[in-house]
Formats: structure tokens, C-alpha cells, sequence
């Protein structure tokens, strides 16, 4: 089975930060911080 992905920044899940490494959904995507999943830059650490 293929990582899922950051549709905004490209990070692999294992990397996410947001919503204690679960990701942040918004209109039905999920996005590895709050940052991306607003628009506005990744928040997670190392980037």
C-alpha cells in the first residue's frame, strides 16, 4: 500500500505533525498541518 501524501506540500504521512500525526482534514482532503490545509506554509518540523 502506497504512503498518502500532502496534497499541498508533497510530505509523506509518516512525517506529518498535525492532529498528533493523523493529519488535518479540510474539504475532504487531509493535509499534514494546519498550515497547509489553510493555504498559507507547512508547518511541520524540518521544512
Amino acid at each position: 500500500m502506497q504512503e498518502q501524501s500532502c496534497p499541498r506540500c508533497g510530505m509523506g504521512q509518516h512525517q506529518w505533525s498535525g492532529n498528533g500525526g493523523q493529519g488535518i482534514e479540510k474539504d475532504g482532503r487531509m493535509y499534514c498541518c494546519n498550515g497547509c490545509a489553510t493555504g498559507s506554509r507547512c508547518t511541520c518540523p524540518g521544512r
